[in-house]
């Protein structure tokens, strides 16, 4: 993990996701001190399996896990909305407010109206909004780049799938706050872009 995310940087990335939950051992992990090295410019995600996630132990284990993770002050600690809503102090108190508030539906993209209310209650938790459908045609990829026209800070918004790579591109002409991009081989959802095709288009769409 630690080699990967030192080649990412080393191709220009100025951030790296470092998806704990899908370690089978993350208190090794965390206690390793090579996580804690890469804090101040990494994305730290504890997901759940029913969020998509790879972690399916005991909730209360998870929680634990996201609260030792906020404890390493990384750039962003990723916690699912759903999460927040139960939990409400999770990420205001422990990680003061640097939180990327999630969600996810790996079904699909719903309409407009129900993506606005659930970004309204997103953004009550006062952290980086994260809005990710799955697009099973293209019409959904419009559905959800709608969010950027919506009031209020930048939401981080796309559509996972082959068919939602249009959003995936769109999203970076938009000023999303975050691009989710991979290393050769590494995707960790379907659709995602390459580090270095990610690379090429903002500095594309930016000359622009």
């Amino acid at each position: 993990m630690a080699d990967d995310a030192t080649l990412a940087f080393a191709e220009g990335t100025d951030l790296v996701e470092f998806r704990v939950d899908l370690l089978k051992d993350p208190n090794a992990a965390m206690d390793s001190g090579e996580l804690s090295e890469f804090s101040p410019r990494a994305v730290f995600t504890m997901r759940s399996a029913k969020e998509g996630g790879g972690f399916g132990g005991e909730e209360s284990d998870r929680l634990a896990f996201i609260r030792k993770l906020s404890l390493m002050r990384p750039a962003y600690l990723d916690i699912e909305l759903s999460t927040l809503d139960s939990n409400p102090d999770l990420g205001a108190d422990a990680h003061r407010g640097r939180v990327i508030v999630s969600w996810h539906d790996m079904a699909q993209t719903p309409a407009k109206g129900r993506l606005r209310s659930i970004m309204r209650r997103a953004r009550g938790h006062r952290g980086l909004v994260k809005m990710v459908g799955t697009a099973a045609r293209p019409a959904d990829n419009l559905s959800i780049l709608s969010l950027y026209a919506e009031p209020g800070a930048t939401p981080i918004a796309f559509c996972m799938g082959s068919a939602g790579l249009f959003s995936r591109v769109m999203a970076i002409q938009y000023c999303t706050p975050l691009v989710y991009a991979s290393l050769p081989g590494r995707q960790t959802a379907p659709g995602q872009l390459s580090l270095k095709s990610a690379l090429a288009l903002r500095r594309r769409l930016q000359d622009d």
